[in-house]
């Protein structure tokens, strides 16, 4: 999908750079290199993009204009159809039935987005520098430290072992639950066996007290998963 809007863009000096945020990068590469892009792919090992940028979620993406300045920070990127026409399998246990039945009720807006990002390519149709700062808002004193804890912890992972981080990331769920990618990378750890591909259900969170279908359905459901979007 994301090498297909760089094929379309490039024609207007557009370059697409896609951002995996693990911080484990091998979970990436099988996507990566199944994908055959062409375009620059990252990964971000360390969430620096989330502290930096404000990427709390996937997909989310940010507009940066040819003399490197933010004109649209960053936002809800959805490039392909939602799940409300797909048809949900017969006798799937309750769990993964909710989360299908979840994400149905997403709004699709992925026209809606592309349509805003191709005006952009094409007639240049962005919000300003002064305007992009102000849209991009100040961080609270919590999602500042919430950034802080989860890198202490991620360093703690690396350097002492996995059970070093949770503490901390504990922490950093705590203190600003609207960072998914912070509590997905966390979920995603603990069910995901070893040498197996990423657990995208997080069910069975063990010690972080919450699970990715829950969790959403204490925030309202799916309209509240990311923050508001205007393009």
């Amino acid at each position: 999908m994301w090498q297909g809007l760089n094929a379309e863009l490039e024609q207007y000096g557009i370059t697409v750079v896609t951002i995996g945020i693990d911080v484990d990068p091998t979970n990436c590469h099988p996507y990566m290199d199944k994908s055959g892009a062409t375009h620059p792919q990252l990964v971000d090992t360390a969430h620096a993009t989330v502290g930096a940028l404000g990427f709390t979620n996937v997909p989310m993406s940010m507009w940066v204009d040819a003399d490197g300045r933010i004109v649209q920070p960053a936002h809800y990127s959805p490039v392909t159809p939602g799940w409300g026409d797909r048809p949900i399998p017969e006798g799937l246990p309750p769990r993964i039935l909710g989360r299908f039945e979840v994400l149905q009720k997403a709004t699709d807006r992925h026209q809606e987005y592309l349509s805003a990002l191709r005006r952009w390519a094409t007639d240049g149709v962005a919000l300003d520098p002064e305007a992009a700062r102000t849209a991009s808002g100040l961080r609270s004193e919590d999602e500042a430290m919430a950034v802080a804890c989860f890198e202490l912890g991620n360093h703690l992972r690396h350097t002492v072992g996995p059970e070093a981080a949770v503490p901390w990331w504990r922490q950093a769920h705590r203190l600003d639950p609207n960072n998914w990618a912070a509590k997905r990378q966390a979920w995603s750890l603990v069910t995901t066996a070893e040498g197996e591909a990423p657990d995208l259900m997080q069910e069975d969170t063990g010690p972080y007290d919450g699970n990715w279908l829950d969790d959403v359905l204490a925030v309202g459901g799916i309209a509240n998963y990311y923050p508001p979007t205007t393009w």
